[in-house]
């Protein structure tokens, strides 16, 4: 019997796992967890026992992390109006959190659903990993019903070393992405008046936060607006850069130092030929998070780069490229299908492949050759098969046919458990 502890896993894998005889201590977003996450990410209902040495050093390494961390606590609502002293604070307590779970409970494992990014999640990861307990790290594809299982990070090229569990079926034909969880998003939906009134009637204690933010919205539209230019008519060749939802996993987590995405804009500018231009276009469900007065003033600080409007179709600027250039997102893999190099500043799940660049790699003042379609597909046959079945994102259940909750939650359970069981055999 091992002792589990699962983040943010659906509660039918804990049931099942609980089934097989282990024991497992939920941190989630339901009912019947062990520890809500909610109440854990503002640390407001937390009061776990102070440092002792042991945690006052863990709390001094983890320092280290406190950039990646507070851009994470950023992300929520409850915290915008916090500074740096309340997030100073917050590490405080979610370290104790952490080192008093971990102690208490003793597992033999910490698995979380995906790669940590909402700030407290971290810290677990962080702690876990420093008192040499083993770490699992989910990640779900963005094909259908298929996940990945990284060993004490998340490094996808290093994938490619483990066993493969898999066949991808089709391997003539590189498969598309489906963005569902990017419909309906229209311009820039920064949090608007009647945001504002109608979580005011809801939580009238709230109104001060929520003009606070609806003022912040306003600024942020305007400043986007007039930052907006054109490239109608213009016929110069251009590198297609994406900005990214911030804060988030894709930046704040798989970024890096490129979490600043204008860093990333100004060292591409750097290393692309003069006559190239860089063309930004702001990601649709953007809002006035990380979008300060700093923001556009660098942006607009960059020569030869130009902001569009949102609502630009990313089709057309993928077509009339000469490369696509992500911190870690999506539409690099678009990018490669349409047979465009890619600039890749941070970690995606498909760092490594052919045509796929690093921004360190790159030679100075050349755009990067084109992917080799035989080679792509072979590096994407090499990574899908080191995905195992399953669904560990519910987000994820409506591209999953045929999506069976008990069925699933044995094929997550069991392979949870193969990787842990083959950890155990390897010490």
């Amino acid at each position: 019997m091992s002792t589990l502890i699962l983040h943010a896993f659906p509660q039918s894998i804990a049931n099942q796992l609980r089934a097989c005889g282990h024991r497992v201590i939920e941190v989630a977003d339901h009912d019947g967890a062990d520890h809500h996450w909610r109440d854990v990410v503002t640390a407001r209902e937390l009061n776990p026992s102070p440092l002792d040495p042991q945690g006052l050093a863990l709390l001094g390494d983890l320092l280290h992390d406190a950039a990646t961390i507070f851009d994470l606590y950023a992300r929520h609502f409850q915290l915008n109006q916090a500074d740096h002293s309340d997030f100073r604070g917050m590490l405080e307590l979610h370290v104790r959190f952490a080192l008093e779970l971990l102690r208490s409970e003793c597992p033999d494992a910490v698995a979380f659903s995906t790669i940590p990014h909402e700030g407290y999640d971290l810290v677990l990861f962080l702690v876990a990993r420093r008192l040499g307990i083993f770490c699992l790290v989910c990640y779900q594809t963005p094909f259908p019903n298929r996940f990945w299982l990284m060993e004490d990070g998340w490094s996808f090229s290093g994938l490619d070393h483990t066993p493969a569990v898999f066949e991808w079926p089709d391997a003539d034909v590189l498969p598309k992405v489906d963005l569902f969880y990017m419909r309906g998003a229209r311009g820039v939906p920064s949090y608007a008046l009647i945001d504002a009134v109608k979580d005011s009637l809801r939580r009238p204690l709230a109104i001060p936060a929520f003009m606070f933010r609806w003022q912040r919205a306003v600024i942020y539209r305007y400043r986007s607006r007039a930052c907006l230019g054109s490239i109608s008519g213009d016929g110069r060749p251009f590198v297609y850069f994406p900005l990214h939802l911030q804060p988030e996993l894709t930046t704040s987590v798989l970024g890096g130092v490129f979490a600043d995405q204008i860093l990333a804009l100004e060292y591409l500018r750097e290393i692309l030929p003069e006559e190239v231009r860089i063309v930004v276009k702001e990601n649709p469900r953007q809002t006035e998070m990380h979008r300060g007065r700093l923001f556009f003033d660098r942006l607009r600080r960059i020569p030869r780069t130009t902001l569009l409007d949102a609502n630009f179709p990313t089709t057309a600027l993928i077509a009339g490229c000469e490369a696509v250039a992500t911190v870690s997102g999506t539409a690099g893999w678009e990018g490669l299908l349409a047979g465009k190099p890619v600039i890749l500043f941070g970690r995606a799940w498909y760092e490594g492949f052919n045509g796929v660049h690093g921004a360190y790699n790159i030679a100075p003042h050349q755009v990067p050759a084109a992917p080799d379609y035989a080679i792509l597909m072979q590096d994407f046959t090499v990574r899908l098969s080191r995905a195992f079945e399953g669904v560990v994102d519910d987000d994820y259940v409506p591209i999953a046919s045929g999506y069976d909750e008990l069925e699933n939650a044995a094929k997550v359970g069991q392979a949870l458990l193969s990787r842990i069981d083959g950890h155990r055999c390897a010490l």
